[in-house]
């Protein structure tokens, strides 16, 4: 047995299926992503549209 602290989204199934129990909800909790990437050939668009989006 143990504690720890996951959002729920990344044990959805196992909170589904009962294997796991959420205990108690924190608030006011934010998370920061980064993405790099190197010079491409054939840029993705999708991640030119996400680095403009400027999140």
């Amino acid at each position: 047995m143990g504690v720890a602290l996951v959002p729920p989204i990344v044990l959805a199934d196992e909170l589904a299926s009962g294997r796991l129990v959420e205990h108690a909800e924190t608030t006011g909790l934010t998370e920061r992503f980064w993405a790099m990437t190197f010079p491409r050939r054939f840029p993705n668009p999708l991640v030119r549209q996400l680095i403009d989006a400027n999140l």
